[in-house]
This record gives structure tokens, sequence and C-alpha cells, in this order.
């Protein structure tokens, strides 16, 4: 696997984690309970840092395959220039 389908693959495991840990939650009537609370904390963030790595994949290989700059933004459609 590439770097992409790694990260998609931790990713797509930390969701499980996640809904795997909000069914024990709730199977076990700790909805609310600290330890719980921190452990799913945890989980989220790890998913908004696995989600920008992806991104940042995807921008990087997108930058490679058009010739762009990944930080560069998008020009809105009614700004384009159109020359014919």
């Amino acid at each position: 696997m590439d770097n992409l389908d790694n990260a998609k693959h931790d990713h797509q495991k930390n969701k499980s984690d996640i809904v795997n840990l909000v069914k024990q939650m709730f199977a076990q009537d700790k909805w609310g309970d600290e330890e719980y609370r921190t452990a799913l904390e945890a989980l989220v963030k790890k998913d908004r840092e696995l989600v920008a790595e992806v991104t940042r994949i995807i921008k990087r290989r997108h930058s490679e395959h058009t010739g762009h700059d990944e930080n560069e933004k998008p020009v809105p459609f009614d700004q384009e220039s159109t020359h014919d």
C-alpha cells in the first residue's frame, strides 16, 4: 500500500473504533462517563488528524499531476478569465 492507502485505511479503522466505543458506551449505560468521554475525544482528535493527512496527500498528488501549487487557492468560477 502507498501512503494514501495507508492513511485512508487508518482513517477507516479509527472511524470504526469511534463507532465501537459509542456502542460500548450505550451498551454499558456509560454515556457521559468521564473515562469514555476522554477516550472518545482522543479518537475524534485522531480522526481530524487522519483526515488532514489524507487531504494533504491528495492535494500533493493533485499538484504533482497538474503542476499547480498545493497551497494555491482555487479561483472562484465567476472570477475565472475567459480567453477564447
